[in-house]
């Protein structure tokens, strides 16, 4: 009877068990995916406010436009079309979202619509929408006017500070000095707004039209050109520049803080950049070592990776120290952003790889092909020393049975 009831209590807690970690895992998807267009309570940003979200339609369609935004907007339906239209055309990108996953989500949406304060930190009282825009999906109560003008601005202050920490501060600082890219203090002094959001939203547009400034930008980053940055909506490209706006108005900036030493690398430091550049010295947040997808000048024998680019003269094309410490502690591409996002690079491991790259930078060229032959004759080469010690080592495998079937057939047995 005990060992009975004891089976009862594990069999309940295991069953209980993904229920409780979902509404960890749904706070931490939400925080990773959705905080950037979407508040709880905090007003709407480029999607809407989404306090009160399962009051306005049922579960069962918004677990299916969670997991497949796309297919419910192709299907035409009435609603998914109105949120596309008040979102200012911009489209929920589809997401890897279980059934389960779209639950918890919709569960601590619940749990946090009737709190008293928003998943954001502001108050749950102000729900409101950029003017133009509407506050709410559709269907969703009118909040007063007052609260209309305010917490627009604040919410899409906090979002645009996130977006360029996550974004943009590998190749720019505000009132730090240049990087990668320009600091951006008082560049609504020295460019228009209107143009300073197209290039916002997409630059390769911009500089592909031929047009001298973005030419002469590009310049300036040694022929290194601005990504187009997912997220980057005309909502975002305006808050971002207010927020500029802001900062450069605020007391004079010293150069940018990257936490990374400025003393002269050592020997040490060389020979601990490789090890943790091979793979040989783990990170200390679990990421994937650098050759995994780099490749080096100064690597021997087969050398790295091939799936990025050739990090040989790295330090000089970005510029230095500073600028390739600040893109390793947030680098800047979206591949790098979702391998590194939770497993950063630690300031005690980005040291030693600016020892090796600023090496590498001196003393070598970038990786040949030579490498890539050689691991191709490599591999052929083994593959017919294999097939050749198999068929040696096997070589009377069917004599006996061969034999047998041979006399048979001639009668001697």
């Amino acid at each position: 009877m005990i060992r009975l009831r004891f089976s009862l209590v594990v069999v309940l807690l295991l069953g209980f068990y993904p229920l409780i970690a979902s509404a960890q895992e749904a706070a931490d998807f939400f925080q990773e995916n959705c905080a950037l267009c979407h508040t709880i309570g905090g007003g709407k940003l480029v999607g809407p406010d989404l306090k009160g979200v399962t009051k306005r339609k049922d579960r069962a369609w918004l677990e299916g436009f969670v997991r497949n935004s796309e297919a419910v907007m192709n299907s035409g339906d009435p609603y998914a079309l109105k949120l596309k239209q008040n979102a200012d055309g911009m489209e929920m990108p589809t997401l890897v979202v279980s059934p389960q996953m779209a639950k918890a989500l919709l569960d601590m949406i619940e749990e946090k619509s009737a709190s008293a304060v928003s998943a954001s930190g502001r108050p749950a009282t102000a729900s409101a929408a950029p003017a133009g825009g509407s506050a709410q999906a559709p269907g969703a109560a009118t909040q007063p006017a007052s609260a209309a003008v305010a917490r627009p601005a604040s919410a899409s202050a906090q979002q645009a500070a996130t977006f360029f920490q996550q974004n943009c501060k590998a190749c720019h600082t505000i009132g730090g000095g240049r990087l990668v890219g320009p600091d951006l203090k008082g560049v609504t002094k020295r460019k228009d707004r209107a143009w300073l959001e197209r290039f916002l939203q997409n630059p390769k547009d911009v500089i592909d039209s031929g047009d001298p400034y973005a030419l002469q930008l590009k310049q300036d980053a040694r022929g290194i050109v601005m990504p187009t940055v997912s997220g980057m909506t005309p909502v975002m490209a305006t808050s971002l520049l207010e927020m500029i706006d802001e900062k450069s108005e605020q007391a004079e900036s010293g150069p940018a803080e990257t936490g990374i030493s400025d003393r002269p690398f050592t020997s040490a430091d060389f020979a601990t950049g490789t090890a943790i550049f091979r793979g040989e010295q783990k990170l200390i947040q679990g990421g994937p070592a650098c050759i995994s997808c780099h490749t080096i000048g100064t690597l021997y024998g087969l050398g790295g990776g091939r799936l990025g680019p050739d990090l040989t003269l790295v330090y000089e094309r970005l510029g230095g120290r500073k600028a390739v410490g600040a893109w390793l502690s947030a680098p800047g591409t979206t591949t790098m952003q979702s391998v590194f996002r939770r497993k950063a690079l630690q300031d005690q491991e980005i040291l030693p790889l600016l020892a090796v790259f600023e090496n590498a930078s001196r003393n070598s060229q970038p990786a040949d092909s030579s490498s890539q032959t050689d691991f191709l004759f490599a591999g052929f080469a083994g593959l017919c020393g294999a097939l050749a010690l198999m068929g040696w080592v096997w070589r009377d495998r069917f004599r006996s049975v061969r034999g047998a079937l041979i006399r048979m057939t001639r009668g001697d047995e």
